[in-house]
């Protein structure tokens, strides 16, 4: 789907639909905002799935990120970030298997974060346009791309809004909780 064809619910500053939507590539008027979404993968070894943007992507271009898209029209959080990890990936995950992190307020988005454990992690399929490369890091290299500047600002930006929470998962998750 082309920026074009993305039709996407309009927000006001405190996440009130504004009752109209807008296409993907249309500019937002101040005050308006859309929604953003975010999953961020883990692994039987606590590892983290990191995507490459595509070097044909607006916004920076060739950077790493956690893999998310856009809230469409209609559309509810969860089934927007499965979509999107889908659509990026290749990777499916149930419903039940998906964790609320927390949202992040960057305008002008409302960024909305999850977290999934997948055990299958064979045959990733990326995304022409979208995603150049996928790679498996720890907690420690994620840390320091963070702080290098090889992630995408808005991957940095969201996770502050969410940080305790998504180390909390990750723990629980290599707990087996």
């Amino acid at each position: 789907m082309t920026e074009n064809e993305e039709i996407l619910d309009i927000y006001d500053g405190e996440r009130r639909p504004m009752g109209y939507t807008k296409r993907r590539d249309e500019p937002l008027e101040p005050g308006e905002f859309i929604v953003a979404v975010g999953i961020w993968i883990v692994d039987d070894k606590g590892r983290l799935l990191i995507t490459k943007r595509s070097m044909k992507k607006r916004y920076a271009p060739g950077k790493w990120e956690n893999t998310g898209g856009h809230l469409m029209h209609g559309e509810e959080p969860v089934a927007a970030v499965m979509r999107e990890l889908y659509e990026e990936t290749g990777i499916k995950v149930a419903r039940a298997d998906v964790h609320f992190l927390g949202t992040a307020k960057v305008p002008p988005f409302f960024g909305d974060n999850f977290i999934a454990h997948v055990k299958d992690t064979s045959g990733i399929k990326l995304q022409p346009g979208e995603t150049s490369d996928a790679r498996w890091v720890s907690h420690d290299e994620l840390e320091r791309m963070m702080r290098n500047g090889d992630m995408a600002g808005s991957t940095v930006e969201h996770m502050k809004a969410y940080k305790e929470a998504f180390y909390a998962a990750i723990a629980d998750i290599a707990r087996g909780a």
